[in-house]
């Protein structure tokens, strides 16, 4: 197996991979819970607005405002991270 050296990440890379990731967990607190479980189901479980709004009991209207207002909050959460 060949690896290439940019295929094996740094220790401090990992380090900011990491230190990112706490940053996004943090900020995903600081959304609503609506917010939160739209972006994770949009996001994580690659469902459509239709689906999210049918898990979440909302018009896929709603879920779109909820994804795009929570979206960002963690956009401004994050770059004064």
């Amino acid at each position: 197996m060949n690896l290439l050296a940019s295929d094996v990440s740094s220790p401090s890379a990992a380090l900011h991979r990491h230190e990112r990731a706490d940053d996004l967990a943090k900020a995903m607190l600081r959304l609503t819970a609506d917010q939160r479980q739209a972006i994770i189901l949009k996001y994580w479980h690659n469902q459509t607005l239709a689906q999210i709004g049918e898990e979440l009991n909302k018009s896929t209207e709603a879920v779109a405002g909820l994804i795009f207002r929570g979206m960002q909050k963690l956009r401004s959460t994050l770059d004064s991270a």
